[in-house]
């Protein structure tokens, strides 16, 4: 493969991830909103099927875009010319941080669920009262 097949394939899997990534932190952000919302009026079983599908659906697009990350870590380990002098493509981390990244996301979410579920409204309501 040439150094510009190698590039082209590369940005390819770079835009696969980010779209992964991108449908991820949507999902996030409306399981949150779902939660901040409605969060405590929800029964224990409707709180776990959202949970579970959130996690679900989280792990699916957070593997989507681990694969992605190292399919194209894999065409720049196997590429030596031009991209050994791309600092950010060396290492070979890039795959270990979005996956730490996307874990941590999703478990903030889960806890920010069950977090939202135990406080206590009467405190608020005192504060703007």
């Amino acid at each position: 493969m040439s150094e510009n097949e190698a590039l082209e394939l590369i940005a390819i899997y770079q835009a696969n991830a980010i779209n992964s990534f991108t449908v991820f932190l949507s999902l996030t952000f409306a399981y949150l909103t779902a939660d901040y919302v409605v969060g405590r009026v929800l029964s224990p079983f409707q709180t776990m099927a959202i949970s579970g599908l959130y996690v679900a659906s989280s792990m699916t697009l957070g593997t989507a875009c681990v694969i992605s990350t190292q399919a194209w870590a894999e065409i720049i380990a196997s590429q030596t010319a031009m991209l050994d002098a791309l600092v950010l493509y060396r290492g070979g981390y890039w795959d270990v941080f979005v996956g730490v990244l996307m874990m941590a996301v999703l478990a903030l979410g889960i806890y920010f669920m069950f977090n939202v579920r135990r406080r206590d409204l009467s405190k608020n309501d005192e504060m703007q009262g």
